[in-house]
């Protein structure tokens, strides 16, 4: 099987079996396949919006749609932006944990949360193509985001389920409340 499709079948055992899943993959953390974790799901879900809201005239009143050349940048630097902004997600979140005494290192919770993020990405696309219902897929994305997110904290770090949630959650505290101060808040993407 390809490395492709060994991802691919690793993003869909982690919608099954998060527990399991990172058990074993933990032993195999490393950046390389951690980046191409992320830049696989940041591409996709960047290449699939862009695509569908910003070529397809009619689908999306409020923008008028992209030329090719417009769109290939939209997608390389949204895909790079998503990229930096969730690797600081994952680096903030680690260092809580450390806080908290996490026992784990970075590579092992950084692969893990990228096996995790990227296809919840492509499942939070899915929500935008149905407006008026879309909401409760992506709500039931972050929460599926959230609960994943906490038993990779638990096996990383080796913590108690508090432990895990006030790692969790206090990072979401923690950068909800930076975007808040910087004036960004109406740029959070709605559910």
């Amino acid at each position: 099987m390809s490395k492709i499709g060994q991802r691919l079948d690793l993003w869909l055992e982690v919608l099954k079996d998060p527990k399991e899943l990172f058990a074993r993959e933990r032993k195999k953390a490393n950046y390389d396949e951690a980046h191409k974790h992320l830049l696989m799901g940041a591409l996709a879900f960047s290449f699939l919006y862009g695509a569908t809201f910003k070529i397809m005239p009619g689908v999306s009143p409020q923008t008028k749609p992209f030329d090719l050349p417009t769109f290939i940048l939209f997608v390389l630097v949204s895909a790079a932006i998503a990229f930096l902004g969730v690797v600081l997600l994952f680096a903030l979140n680690y260092y809580f944990s450390k806080v908290l005494g996490g026992k784990g290192k970075f590579p092992e919770q950084y692969y893990l949360s990228s096996v995790v993020l990227a296809p919840l990405l492509l499942l939070y696309y899915v929500s935008k193509l149905f407006p008026g219902v879309g909401w409760m897929i992506g709500a039931g994305v972050l929460l599926y985001f959230a609960y994943a997110n906490i038993q990779m904290l638990k096996e990383v770090h080796r913590f108690s389920t508090v432990k895990a949630l006030l790692a969790f959650f206090g990072t979401s505290a923690l950068v909800l409340a930076a975007w808040w101060l910087a004036g960004l808040t109406k740029y959070i993407p709605n559910v």
